[in-house]
């Protein structure tokens, strides 16, 4: 697609920044903003490899987030982009002012502990962005969770946190635990495909004993055993309120299958009728299950 093209795109039009071939690239236009006439746009940048000139293209963003006058809903910068290093400063600065961007998205880039510890900073601020997706930034690891974990106490706006495969281990969800039990904003909580054991099980366990509002939590492919399956399961027996957990690919093993098996068919508890269930990959052999509110089967 050509430059001029841009002013026949119409409004709500996602744009793809892409680096390969065919596709256009923000940064070749110092002058873009005059192509977009409209004021409310996606801005999608992808990299398959790493290049310099993403740089150019996160520089940008930062520039429309701070512009007033334009509305970016949504911002997606996946695959090894390679991030100039002032940009989470530039970042956070304008989304502390931003009242438009409601979901931003990074996955398999390079984000640090300060990027995280500044992104966190300007989430106190913001009081418009609903969701937050750090997927496979393996560099975060716990000590970016701490930042991330202390705004969610002051933060009720954030709906949707997604940081699965982000090197998160018992520490980090100690971290997460606490927060929960002050956080009533938070409705979806991803932390697949992490370090996360039974300790990590058990004060997750904890919170959510009291907190009501969380509806989704997944925690597949970690490392939790059967003892940290059955405190996660006997702690949403009593509650109120619907939830989707997600165990699958873990190793609780048959034992604790027997027992959410029992759990299921019971009518004695909650379970039936508020927790949809997902588990299995036991470590000693056996079937997947799947259990949607009384209807357990086998996949």
């Amino acid at each position: 697609m050509s430059w001029p093209y841009f002013r026949y795109l119409s409004e709500g039009t996602k744009i793809l920044i892409f680096d390969y071939v065919g596709s256009f690239i923000v940064s070749d236009r110092e002058d873009l903003p005059k192509y977009l006439p409209w004021a409310c746009f996606d801005v999608i940048i992808s990299s398959g490899r790493e290049f310099d000139f993403v740089a150019k293209e996160c520089k940008w963003i930062c520039r429309m987030l701070g512009d007033k006058q334009r509305r970016i809903t949504s911002v997606d910068v996946s695959g090894r982009c390679t991030l100039y290093p002032d940009f989470s400063k530039d970042l956070a600065e304008s989304l502390k002012i931003n009242n438009s961007l409601l979901g931003l998205t990074f996955r398999g880039n390079c984000i640090f502990e300060n990027d995280a510890q500044m992104l966190a900073e300007a989430l106190e601020r913001n009081s418009c962005l609903s969701s937050l997706t750090l997927n496979n930034e393996r560099c975060l690891q716990d000590k970016g969770v701490q930042h991330l974990s202390d705004t969610l106490r002051t933060n009720q706006t954030l709906t949707k946190l997604d940081m699965r495969a982000c090197n998160i281990t018992d520490a980090g969800m100690k971290l997460f635990a606490e927060a929960l039990t002050v956080n009533d904003g938070l409705k979806t909580l991803n932390l697949g495909f992490n370090h996360i054991r039974d300790d990590g099980a058990r004060y997750l366990a904890s919170s959510l004993r009291s907190n009501k509002t969380l509806l989704e939590l997944g925690l597949e492919y970690n490392l939790i055993g059967e003892n940290g399956a059955l405190l996660l399961v006997e702690s949403l027996t009593s509650r109120e309120t619907h939830i989707c957990l997600n165990l699958a690919h873990n190793p609780i093993g048959l034992s604790a299958h027997r027992v959410l098996d029992s759990l299921a068919v019971s009518n004695s508890t909650n379970l039936n009728n508020n927790i949809d269930l997902t588990y299995g990959y036991t470590s000693d052999g056996g079937y997947d299950h799947f259990l949607v509110k009384d209807r357990l089967m086998l996949y």
